[in-house]
């Protein structure tokens, strides 16, 4: 464990990027207003009068489904007794946004004034695992739904309410998203608008039931280690490129990672800097403003106000502290808008991790920047001190 004199440098770090932090913002010549997806203004579903228990099991039966082709896609529901099910679907496949959607099961109710409501179930591949809640509102907006609440049970699991037009005809949908290995599954209740007095009780009731009988745990995108000698140690994507210099001066160690999906635009960035508390000349502080101002100069970019602090990462053991910020990066040369995020580090040895990443903003491309940051934060979960700084 560090003594008394490393912990207490420990904090004062903290006071110093906050200091610089906000003093280089204020004197940063603002291009524009940055405008994000604010998660925090979006209602939790709402719950309408419901049934008791007894009714609700009287008037519906469960389903089970097993499909042969796939047993990550079984689950399991309550839907009403006298709906039928379409028989002939057996994953049949439709393109949304450039994604194969399989629809697993589909039931109808009977008729009503020339109007059904339905249940389908289907899924989607994701070509890199994101939450359940990014997914679900980037798949609301991309539609151009109307978006009426979001409740995030879990992160791989969560429930909504929009309202969409289909055949010309406007539909109240109740949805359960899940996160399953690289896929969505989703349950989906459509009501049309001019039977959703009755039907909303029976609606949020029955896709609270959905439920996955066998999900696929294997989520996680193929990955390598880089290690900085044997002093510390990330893991990043196989799907992102690594630059690393030769190591030589292990008081301050540097690499980067780069997407390279092949795309003109840049996608994303990480960049790692090693630093060493034993050094004599390390100041976090300078090295700090020095990042922010070469970034500047090279790319003309200007930071914004801060826009949010996370604290709900998750970070190995040895991690002591930890902080990360997002700011606004703003430039009249760009067309699309970006965020910086940064991350310090502090292991329970003597080195601290500075962890930048460069993102399309989330009001830009917003499933890229979903992306983006689970890789960020299966990188910062993913740094743990070498056998030389235990």
């Amino acid at each position: 464990m560090p003594n008394s004199s490393v912990t207490f440098r420990r904090v004062d770090l903290f006071r110093i990027v906050r200091f610089l932090v906000v003093a280089f913002c204020g004197m940063a010549i603002a291009s524009g207003t940055a405008v994000a997806f604010d998660m925090q203004s979006v209602e939790e579903v709402s719950y309408p009068d419901m049934l008791s228990d007894e009714e609700f099991l009287e008037r519906t039966r469960l389903v089970e489904v097993e499909p042969s082709y796939d047993p990550h896609l079984a689950f399991r529901m309550r839907i009403p007794k006298s709906w039928n099910s379409s028989e002939d679907i057996g994953l049949r496949n439709f393109v949304v946004s450039q994604k194969v959607v399989g629809e697993v099961a589909r039931y109808f109710s009977p008729p009503s004034l020339d109007l059904r409501s339905s249940v389908s179930i289907s899924a989607m591949d994701m070509e890199q695992r994101i939450t359940a809640k990014n997914w679900f509102v980037h798949h609301v907006f991309s539609q151009g739904f109307s978006l009426e609440g979001m409740t995030v049970l879990h992160d791989d699991h969560v429930i909504g309410q929009y309202v969409m037009l289909e055949d010309d005809v406007p539909y109240r949908v109740r949805a359960s998203a899940v996160a399953t290995g690289k896929r969505v599954v989703m349950a989906q209740y459509y009501v049309p608008l001019a039977n959703v007095d009755r039907e909303a009780p029976l609606q949020a009731a029955v896709i609270d039931t959905f439920e996955l009988t066998n999900p696929d745990e294997d989520f996680y995108f193929a990955s390598d280690t880089y290690e900085f000698l044997d002093i510390v140690s990330f893991e990043y994507p196989l799907t992102w490129e690594l630059r690393a210099p030769v190591i030589r001066d292990i008081e301050r160690m540097n690499a980067q990672l780069i997407d390279v999906r092949g795309e003109v635009q840049l996608k994303g960035q990480i960049d790692v800097l090693v630093l060493s508390h034993d050094s004599p000349l390390l100041d976090v502080g300078e090295e700090i403003k020095k990042i922010r101002e070469e970034f500047t100069k090279r790319t003309q970019f200007e930071f914004g106000p801060i826009l949010e602090t996370r604290e709900d990462f998750e970070y190995d053991p040895s991690i002591d502290s930890a902080i990360v910020e997002i700011y606004p990066l703003q430039s009249e040369r760009r067309l699309i808008g970006y965020e910086y995020w940064f991350g310090l580090l502090n292991d329970d040895g003597f080195y601290s991790y500075l962890v930048t990443m460069v993102t399309p903003s989330r009001s830009s491309d917003f499933y890229t920047w979903a992306q983006n940051i689970e890789i960020y934060q299966f990188v910062l979960k993913s740094f743990r001190p070498g056998s030389s700084s235990l």
